[in-house]
């Protein structure tokens, strides 16, 4: 069993020629794991420059 705990962390190179295998067994839940954090951050970033865009804008306003 330790062997096979041990080859999971051994590193692999990465290649071309291997890259469509090493993505193949990544599991599907850490895939959609991933993309949920990735657009959980990415609507936040939107929602700051959205924010920043109209504070932009109201300040722009006043200035004139």
């Amino acid at each position: 069993m330790k062997t096979n705990e041990n080859n999971a962390r051994e590193k692999i190179p990465i290649t071309a020629e291997n890259l469509h295998e090493l993505v193949a067994s990544i599991p599907k839940e850490q895939f959609e794991k991933g993309r949920a954090k990735l657009d959980k951050l990415m609507a936040e970033s939107h929602k700051f420059w959205e924010e920043r865009e109209q504070e932009s804008r109201k300040s722009e306003d006043t200035s004139d």
